[in-house]
C-alpha cells in the first residue's frame, strides 16, 4: 500500500523485481547528481542513513570534517 500524506489517499500497488531495479537505478542516479552538484559548487555533502542515531551521525560528520578525533 502507498499512502499519500497530503491527500490521505491509499493505493495498492504491485512491485515487481524489474520495477524495483528501475527505481533503484533512478534513485542512485539522483544521488549521484546531487553529489556532483554539491562538489562543483564546493558545498559539503554528507549522505546520512536514517537508521543511524542523530548523535552518532553528528559525531561522524565532525570527525570527517576534522573537528573531532
Amino acid at each position: 500500500m502507498l499512502y499519500d500524506v497530503e491527500t490521505g489517499e491509499e493505493r495498492e500497488v504491485t512491485i515487481t523485481p524489474a520495477v524495483l531495479e528501475r527505481y533503484r537505478a533512478a534513485f542512485d542516479d539522483y544521488l549521484e547528481r546531487i553529489e556532483r552538484f554539491c562538489a562543483t559548487r564546493q558545498v559539503t555533502y554528507f549522505r546520512a542513513d536514517v537508521d543511524v542515531p542523530f548523535d552518532e551521525l553528528i559525531l561522524r560528520v565532525f570527525r570527517r570534517g576534522g573537528f573531532l578525533r
